[in-house]
């Protein structure tokens, strides 16, 4: 009797576990439906932007400049001496020194604030046109071909644009000391455009840097009607408010990045009928090991994902 029933029990298991194969290799030979270039989106405000209208081809060539002649803060690290705040403290004349230094590529700010566009095209690589500026990065992809995956999005100008944007204050300040309120003004407007630029992309995160660069203006603008009052005439006074008054519809945060993140998401690992009806692709959940810190959003173990994503 118990021979029977094994018997009976293989000829019920066997068929089971040989459907439940066909399964999973069909599973296996499914392919997400790739409809919509999210990032193409996300760059939709910059691509309407004309060519000799985008701002960050002069962004990057101060933004190298930088890079090779930085701002003196190590100083004040390196000797633990606090960073001066206003030219009359102590250590501003390193500031000024650097600031003779870039005089050019102060006034090349000025003119790429004044540009149409910001201009810089996100990706998931590093341009060729910008490997000057980010050579570490631009090497280390060497092998590495654009996906196309919103994951994957880079947004290392953000860094260069408060870099300018603390530039830029510092110069303010200078031109408050010395009396200078045209410079001191034309600083101030620049810092204001910089962070106006810096939102051309929707993301979170962009929209943060730009409310940090706004903040670094208003600060700097604090700082110089403490210590010089009288600098700015009315004429420019009204002139100021009019700069902030524009502000208002660039003080919100918006989240179509995030939503487009989770839109490339869904894409890449569904297949889809064309009526946003589809199957999970099982093999595409390996895309969840770069959601987690150890790479095994699921498992918690050293095992690769791949090897149980199927008949998971």
């Amino acid at each position: 009797m118990r021979k029977k029933v094994l018997v009976w029990l293989c000829f019920i298991f066997i068929p089971v576990i040989l459907i439940y194969a066909v399964w999973i290799v069909v599973a296996i030979n499914r392919s997400a439906t790739i409809s919509v270039d999210y990032i193409a989106k996300i760059n939709k405000a910059t691509s309407a932007v004309p060519e000799e209208e985008r701002a960050w081809p002069l962004y990057r060539e101060v933004g190298i400049a930088f890079k090779q002649n930085p701002m003196p803060s190590s100083v004040f690290v390196d000797n633990e001496l606090p960073e001066p705040t206003w030219p009359s403290e102590e250590g501003w004349s390193h500031f000024d020194s650097w600031l003779e230094a870039h005089k050019k590529n102060i006034n090349t700010i000025h003119i790429a604030t004044n540009k149409t566009g910001f201009g810089f095209l996100v990706s998931d690589t590093i341009s060729e046109t910008d490997k000057e500026l980010w050579p570490e990065s631009f090497f280390a992809q060497s092998e590495n071909k654009a996906t196309g995956l919103m994951l994957n999005v880079r947004m290392p100008h953000l860094g260069v644009m408060r870099e300018m944007a603390r530039a830029l204050s510092i110069d303010a300040k200078s031109a408050a000391f010395y009396s200078d309120a045209d410079r001191c003004l034309q600083d101030i407007s620049s810092m204001l455009k910089l962070g106006t630029h810096t939102r051309e992309h929707p993301f979170l995160i962009a929209d943060l840097v730009s409310f940090s660069i706004y903040s670094i203006a208003f600060q700097t603008i604090g700082d110089i009607l403490e210590h010089q009052p009288k600098l700015f005439s009315s004429d420019q006074f009204a002139l100021l408010e009019n700069h902030l008054s524009s502000l208002d519809d660039q003080l919100k945060i918006r989240l179509e990045g995030e939503r487009y993140f989770m839109f490339d998401f869904l894409q890449r690992i569904y297949s889809d009928n064309g009526s946003g009806d589809g199957r999970i692709v099982p093999l595409a959940i390996e895309m969840f090991q770069a959601l987690a810190d150890d790479g095994n959003f699921f498992l918690g173990t050293a095992a690769p994902l791949s090897f149980f994503s199927a008949p998971f």
